[in-house]
């Protein structure tokens, strides 16, 4: 590395921080937290506040990244120690970027372990911080977590506005590498709000995003909620489909949690068409993979107890929804007929899109 050569700490700091905010959206988790952690003991004898020529205070930023990935990979004990480290050093700092980027971090890991409910207040707290300061593009992945989590909990109105406010805005500004999770995360809140052909255009556009960009992590779960999406209109040989890709590549990453979604998706679908003994498997695994990681519901729609068991698992996003579910319109679209298309075959990006540099914030 060129910054030991020179033995510039400043720039070993600065390249460590980038190299690991560069290959989480590879699904490189381990690479990222072992970046992030060099760049933390590099900072060791540096004031606390020290920015360098980082936007956010790195002895926060750091920590914020290393949680995170410890949260895409299942491990939320460790997840939440980093988090809260980096939550508490923000707090001790008057610095409002940092301190809108760690509770933004905070609230995705509750996200990450199903607890929604938990989530929202961080996200409330970091988006009146962006909003307030104008912070860009902290306030569209945090507007994005946020209506997220408002439609898992029963709020698909206020989720699909806020997430529809951050997907135009991302379009607008050209802020291509946050594009894909910001579809992902609209095309559920769509599919909570009842909205299904919605669901099925934003997911589709969500996977072409995240291929085009090798956005690994994002693929994975906009195949995910593809599948919730195919199983809520009744195509079950493709919502199959779609599950299977997503553990396949969720497992090659080491995404557990994920991992643990599919599977129990799949087992619900599996029991639906009748197919309980191919089920048995998958749900046994989910269970047990629940249990470990401290996960308190299956779906992330906010548990009713500490333990995953038959009394309070949740069903996934397509088995949540009811005739009785509030029905959100589609905007100037009243009343027009819609289908699901095909399912989750790989499509070429469009010519039009513009390609750029991933990142993980």
């Amino acid at each position: 590395m060129i910054a030991s050569d020179l033995d510039d700490r400043v720039l070993a700091v600065e390249a460590n921080y980038h190299l690991g905010q560069t290959v989480i959206p590879l699904g490189r988790f381990r690479d990222a937290i072992e970046a992030q952690r060099r760049a933390i003991a590099l900072l060791e004898g540096t004031g606390i506040d020290a920015r360098l020529n980082l936007p956010a205070v790195p002895a926060v930023a750091c920590r914020i990244y290393i949680g995170l990935c410890l949260g895409f990979l299942g491990e939320f004990a460790d997840a939440g120690v980093a988090l809260q480290q980096g939550l508490r050093l923000a707090e001790s700092l008057d610095h409002v970027y940092t301190r809108a980027f760690a509770l933004q971090g905070t609230g995705w890991l509750a996200l990450l372990q199903g607890e929604p409910r938990v989530a929202i207040p961080s996200l409330e707290r970091g988006l009146e911080i962006c909003t307030r300061f104008d912070i860009m593009p902290t306030w569209l992945v945090t507007a994005s977590l946020l209506g997220w989590a408002y439609a898992l909990t029963g709020r698909p109105r206020e989720g699909i506005a806020l997430v529809e406010e951050a997907e135009q805005r991302s379009a607008r500004l050209r802020l291509e590498f946050l594009h894909a999770g910001a579809l992902a995360v609209l095309s559920e809140a769509y599919l909570l709000g009842d909205r299904r052909a919605d669901a099925q255009a934003a997911s589709q556009r969500a996977l072409e995003a995240a291929r085009a960009h090798q956005q690994r992590w994002q693929e994975a779960g906009a195949l995910r909620i593809r599948g919730d999406i195919e199983a809520a209109g009744a195509a079950g040989p493709e919502a199959e489909s779609c599950y299977g890709e997503a553990l396949a590549l969720a497992s090659t990453l080491g995404m557990a949690s994920l991992v643990a979604r599919c599977r129990f998706a799949r087992a619900m679908l599996l029991r639906r068409e009748g197919r309980g003994a191919d089920a048995q498997a998958d749900l046994a695994a989910a269970r047990e993979s629940f249990r470990r990681m401290g996960m308190k519901n299956l779906a992330g729609a906010g548990g009713r107890g500490d333990r995953v068991d038959r009394d309070s698992e949740r069903p996934p996003a397509w088995a949540r929804i009811s005739a009785s579910a509030p029905r959100v319109p589609a905007r100037g679209r009243p009343g027009r007929p819609r289908s699901l298309a095909a399912p989750c075959k790989r499509r070429a990006p469009r010519h039009s899109r513009r390609s750029s540099h991933a990142r993980g914030q």
